[in-house]
């Protein structure tokens, strides 16, 4: 994605680039996706940090059939999972 943007922004700052290119290159720039926006996905610093536990705590949930996500190789957990796996502890 990186190298993406690295042509997008020289197209945009091209001076034979028409503004209809221009406005296109930035408009994709605009309107990539940010990371908290990709369907509630957080890597396992990101759910500690959301749970507020500890690493060895989010592992042992794990264990113990908190649901995740495999992703190439690595290992996201849902929001809306961890609030329904939360949900079970509520008294």
């Amino acid at each position: 994605m990186e190298i993406e943007r690295t042509k997008l922004l020289e197209l945009a700052v091209s001076p034979q680039t028409g503004l209809s290119k221009v406005k296109a290159a930035l408009g994709v720039l605009v309107n990539e996706p940010k990371k908290d926006e990709r369907e509630g996905l957080l890597d396992a610093r990101e759910a500690q940090k959301y749970l507020r536990l500890s690493r060895s705590t989010l592992w042992r949930l794990r264990r113990q059939g908190l649901p995740v996500v495999k992703l190439g190789g690595r290992i996201l957990f849902r929001q809306k999972d961890l609030d329904r796996f939360v949900e079970k502890f509520i008294e």
